[in-house]
């Protein structure tokens, strides 16, 4: 009777394991992050987007996905005074606001077109 009762416990406890490592493997996944302008001089306005959103592509635990609210993630252009006319800005990494557990693996486009125009 004491080995069935050690047999089950070592049963439980190899099955909490198993599962407990389900959630801990790294995976990926896409996100269409969209494209937010910061700083913009007053009386300016952006027009002529390129594209409103940039895809993402993040690696992480499935718990931190799980964990992560999507509206969160954005990526963040910040327009210098002085600028008008038509502007062509590459999208760096450090452009994407995203939570620490989560790492960047690719991202398209790499540039985004956009017009900066003064306000009637």
């Amino acid at each position: 009777m004491r080995d069935k009762i050690i047999a089950v416990l070592f049963s439980l406890i190899f099955w909490a394991i198993f599962v407990a490592s389900l959630g801990s493997g790294v995976i990926t996944r896409p996100f269409e992050v969209p494209v937010e302008f910061q700083f913009l001089p007053r009386g300016f306005t952006i027009s002529e987007v390129s594209r409103d959103t940039v895809t993402v592509i993040f690696s992480g635990r499935n718990q931190d996905f799980n964990m992560l609210e999507p509206e969160a993630l954005r990526v963040v252009i910040r327009i210098p005074g002085g600028v008008e006319g038509r502007q062509r800005m590459r999208v760096e990494e450090s452009m994407l606001s995203h939570p620490s557990s989560l790492s960047t693996v690719k991202f398209t486009p790499r540039y985004l077109e956009f017009t900066v125009e003064k306000q009637n």
